[in-house]
């Protein structure tokens, strides 16, 4: 069974679009047809659902938040010589 943001993830990733059937609530769609600035109802929800998927993934990183040193020197990743 697929969990919804690795199910997104899945289909992204064959670059592939399904055509389903949703019982969703006027009132919801009207509210992201406003908060996304959609012209369908179609495009609202795509974006919807990247936002959650964009917000999953931000997530899975927080976990990583203090435990990755990151001093990085631009200079010395690009080779150069400090003059």
């Amino acid at each position: 069974m697929f969990r919804v943001a690795e199910f997104i993830t899945f289909i992204k990733k064959l670059n592939y679009t399904m055509k389903v059937s949703l019982n969703i609530p006027d009132d919801l769609i009207k509210s992201i047809l406003q908060i996304t600035k959609a012209k369908t109802a179609n495009e609202a929800i795509i974006k919807a659902l990247q936002e959650t998927l964009s917000q999953h993934t931000q997530q899975k990183l927080l976990k990583y938040r203090g435990k990755i040193n990151l001093k990085l020197d631009l200079d010395t990743l690009r080779d150069r010589k400090k003059c």
